[in-house]
């Protein structure tokens, strides 16, 4: 390369990392929203239940935030008492939080009782709209899957049509537990079964049952692919195992899998491998990622052909569609992503594609669970046809985030330290990279895939992490998301290294 073009190459580059420099502070007011003091003394000031006595407000925490539109929905949880009954009670709020300037009016209003039916509350204080939850009514069964009885009949059906081995079982009681939980999106609850005792020992269903309800047509999918995936081989697989697939209802939207055991999920086990940093714990990891890398391999290998094709320009219109979207709030955000998007486009361009192979679709470490030395794979709502670089850069991506966040690296540091010392977090860099190539190396031994699209999909994928951090306030995080991308462009040298 000549000294000018060498010199445009260089400039460019400096160009894409200055925009990508944009995203990495959130502005005052978004991260506020985070701030639960804050919170806290606002609404014992204005809520007047609050302000008089009549309620005492504990604790208040806005959780789980999410742009849409161009305001973020939130949930504002509250632990109050009443001052003449004994204990504490949880109040569970939805919230809105508008940008500056987007509220009609200055002062603050109140409509209703404090936590009745119907309550709701303007803080313009903290941009800030709070009512009280509606009872759930987008997800259908969701009656059906918290009540006993009537959970105990379906799964009893449900288990009749599976299978010939258990059409004599009779549940004779079940306890439903609700483990994950989204007021209308999805619901997914657990279930401790008894069956009856004088039922043959032959007919003897799974002790524990679990039931997924979405608003999205998802769990046809995870029912077909993982009864796709039972009958080819991972229903007797010695490396990796999955839930047994028990039925789909269309009309309620629920799908019945069987158990898989946990102790952790390969997520815990990569952290306190990090945390520990001695040789065997670094050890007992490589030998999990070596059969988490075989058996994704294998699915790969499956020939499962269920589910839609997925490809680089989904991706990357959802990424585009995403920066649009906070663009309409932070125009300045569209032009700092541009040079990072037109960069990456053009080496995917010129990257040969792999054949598409059956994928898992959201593989994080998260979706890998560990008992003693099983290794089980979860979560096949999103299974579909695309290339095998798409499920690896996901996984690896992710690695990445966990180990290099400040929720990992900068643990038992000070909230108000955002700056990780360079030299332990390039140190960190260096040996969560190093992991990421041992996996990809155990999973070439299995299965061919061009690194080229690994690196051009993890980056992608480093992107959309950074462009959540905004959609979700990840006040904590953001900084550190930027700064991966930024460091992870340069090791696999999609810019020049600094």
């Amino acid at each position: 390369m000549s000294d000018i073009r060498r010199f445009i190459h260089q400039e460019q580059d400096a160009v894409i990392l200055s925009g990508l420099q944009q995203f990495s502070e959130l502005p005052s007011w978004l991260a506020a929203a985070k701030d639960h003091d804050h919170t806290h003394s606002v609404l014992s000031k204005e809520i007047p239940e609050i302000a008089d006595g009549s309620v005492i407000l504990k604790k208040c925490k806005i959780g789980h935030m999410l742009l849409k539109g161009n305001v973020w929905q939130n949930m504002c949880t509250l632990k109050v008492r009443d001052p003449d009954e004994p204990g504490e009670r949880i109040l569970e709020l939805s919230g809105t939080l508008f940008p500056p300037g987007n509220l009609s009016i200055n002062h603050p209003v109140i409509e209703g009782a404090f936590g009745a039916e119907g309550w709701r509350a303007i803080l313009p204080e903290l941009n800030l709209e709070l009512r009280t939850q509606e009872p759930e009514t987008e997800l259908e069964s969701f009656g059906l899957l918290t009540d006993p009885e009537r959970a105990r009949e379906f799964l009893e059906r449900s288990l009749h049509g599976s299978s010939p081995t258990y059409r004599s079982a009779h549940i004779q009681s079940c306890k439903p537990e609700i483990i994950r939980y989204k007021r209308g999106n999805r619901c997914t609850v657990l279930y401790h079964l008894e069956y009856a005792p004088d039922m043959p020992v032959a007919s003897d269903g799974p002790a524990i049952l679990v039931a997924k309800t979405s608003i999205e047509e998802k769990g046809q999918n995870a029912y077909e692919s993982m009864k796709a995936l039972w009958n080819a081989s991972f229903g007797s697989s010695s490396t990796v195992h999955i839930a047994e697939p028990i039925s789909y209802d269309p009309k309620l939207r629920v799908f019945v899998q069987g158990p898989v055991w946990e102790e952790k999920t390969l997520a815990d086990l990569f952290l306190s491998a990090l945390d520990t940093g001695t040789p065997e714990a670094i050890q007992a990891l490589n030998e999990i990622l070596q059969k988490t890398a075989r058996g994704l391999a294998d699915l790969h290998r499956s020939g499962v052909q269920i589910g839609q094709t997925v490809t680089w320009e989904d991706e990357l219109a959802e990424v585009q569609a995403q920066v649009m979207q906070l663009s309409t709030v932070f125009p300045n955000l569209s032009s700092g992503a541009g040079p990072f998007l037109e960069r990456i486009i053009r080496l995917e361009a010129a990257a040969p594609r792999d054949p598409f192979v059956p994928s898992h679709g959201t593989f994080r470490p998260v979706q890998v669970l560990l008992n003693k030395e099983e290794v089980s794979f979860i979560d096949f709502d999103s299974f579909c046809q695309s290339e095998p670089a798409r499920d690896l850069a996901m996984f690896l991506s992710s690695f990445m985030t966990l180990g290099l966040t400040d929720s990992s690296f900068d643990k038992g540091k000070s909230s108000d330290q955002t700056t990780p010392n360079l030299a332990d977090w390039e140190a960190r860099f260096e040996q969560v990279s190093s992991i990421c190539e041992q996996f990809l190396d155990a999973y070439q031994q299995f299965q061919p895939v061009s690194r080229e699209r690994v690196a051009l999909w993890q980056a992608l994928d480093l992107f959309h992490y950074v462009l959540s951090g905004w959609m979700k306030v990840k006040v904590g995080e953001i900084s550190f998301l930027v700064k991966l991308l930024d460091r992870f462009l340069s090791a696999s040298h999609l810019i020049d290294a600094k």
